[in-house]
């Protein structure tokens, strides 16, 4: 069932049938939801039983490496058959809207970073910075111009870098980057 033949298929379905949006991830299994799974696996699918078992084993998540492997064929295979799998943020007025953009974009990079490590610290230098500017009372653009990204809390090089692409090109190498690589 999570091979990458029907993986593929089921992305491939998807793609014929309307536009989606996938977001892969392995299933997590806590209380009921392990006690539901395993008996629709008994009643259905018994011979998968035991493997499900020896991948989750006592835990609620599965390992993972298999995590990333799930993310990566799932991540491949959007590309693959042109299906968006990240939600583009709302777009809409709001006071410094500029802080709220900025924001958004450093959020999208977090996610990929995660998906592709499923390991939700991996990026939570963005997910700070990103809130910290999303609640700053100045706009972004006027901290950029007066050469003081580095004075915002939790945003350091790397960050500013991202930053400075993004108020100058409207984009960034680095989110190009996450949404190239698997």
């Amino acid at each position: 069932m999570d091979g990458p033949e029907n993986i593929e298929e089921v992305i491939k379905r998807a793609s014929e049938c309307a536009q989606y949006i996938l977001i892969g991830a392995a299933m997590t299994l806590r209380s009921n939801q392990r006690i539901r799974f395993f008996e629709l696996l008994k009643t259905n699918f018994p011979e998968l039983v035991e493997k499900y078992k020896n991948l989750y084993g006592e835990k609620e998540n599965p390992p993972q490496d298999y995590i990333v492997r799930l993310n990566g064929l799932a991540f491949e295979f959007c590309k693959k058959y042109g299906i968006k799998n990240y939600i583009e943020p709302p777009s809409f007025e709001r006071p410094l809207k500029e802080n709220f953009d900025v924001a958004n974009h450093l959020l999208l990079i977090a996610f990929f970073k995660e998906f592709k490590s499923a390991n939700p610290y991996s990026a939570w230098a963005y997910h700070r910075a990103s809130q910290n500017i999303e609640n700053l009372d100045e706009s972004i653009k006027e901290i950029y111009k007066k050469g003081e990204l580095r004075k915002i809390q939790g945003v350091g090089r790397s960050i500013v870098k991202i930053i400075e692409d993004y108020l100058t090109n409207g984009s960034s190498e680095r989110l190009d980057k996450e949404i190239k690589t698997r």
